[in-house]
């Protein structure tokens, strides 16, 4: 039991980096948010993400004009198992995904 409590509280993750590009000092206005890298076999390389796609939302907020205190919550990831709703803008297209977190040992075949 003691096992499986940890891990239900254990911060998973999704395989990919963010450029957060912004203006403003303790508090900085986020006008885009680029991925700039995703990990083969991990969540977000197998939903389908790319480098260069631009976050719109992540859990239905709004990502250019948020504040970081606003999406700080949403950056410090979820419980391995739960999911992470992302919408992204790639070319003129706009792209939703589901990902789930996995645990940061977790070895994910591609």
């Amino acid at each position: 039991v003691g096992a499986l409590r940890a891990q239900s509280t254990e911060r998973g993750v999704f395989g990919l980096s963010v450029e957060i590009a912004g203006d403003g000092v303790f508090n900085p206005v986020i006008a885009r948010a680029r991925v700039t890298s995703v990990r083969p076999g991990f969540p977000a390389a197998r939903a389908g993400l790319r480098v260069g796609d631009e976050l719109l939302e992540v859990d239905g907020r709004r990502v250019p004009g948020a504040t970081a205190r606003d999406l700080a919550p949403l950056a410090r990831g979820k419980r391995v198992g739960e999911s992470v709703a992302v919408r992204v803008q790639r070319g003129s297209e706009a792209l939703s995904f589901v990902l789930v977190a996995v645990p940061r040992s977790e070895t994910v075949a591609p």
